[in-house]
């Protein structure tokens, strides 16, 4: 039923960009069902994303490079009991998309 967002950023043109993002989603009814197709109603966990990156640019000649290094999901908040095996309710899926990852890239431009 709740769920917000805030993200900051910070920009510096000759040192570096940063931002850092947090994503709150408040506890909410999830539809679990069993094998023999009876069904209970679950009332979950609020959950917390927190994600944080930093950006900088580079210039060689007429060649722009913007690299960047972060963090997804920092806390490493996620559904605590995700169900395996052939018998699971496949629908039984709720809280962040991704647990926590780390990333690097470089854009060019030219």
């Amino acid at each position: 039923d709740s769920s917000g967002l805030i993200q900051m950023t910070y920009l510096n043109k000759d040192l570096a960009d940063l931002s850092l993002g947090l994503k709150w989603t408040g506890p909410m009814e999830v539809h679990k069902f069993t094998g023999d197709n009876s069904g209970e109603i679950i009332e979950s966990d609020a959950f917390y994303v927190l994600n944080a990156a930093i950006r900088r640019e580079f210039t060689l000649g007429n060649i722009h490079l913007h690299g960047k290094v972060g963090i997804h999901n920092i806390l490493d908040d996620y559904q605590e009991d995700l169900e395996e095996g052939a018998g699971r309710d496949a629908g039984y899926v709720y809280g962040p998309r991704f647990p926590r990852a780390f990333f690097l890239g470089v854009d060019i431009e030219y």
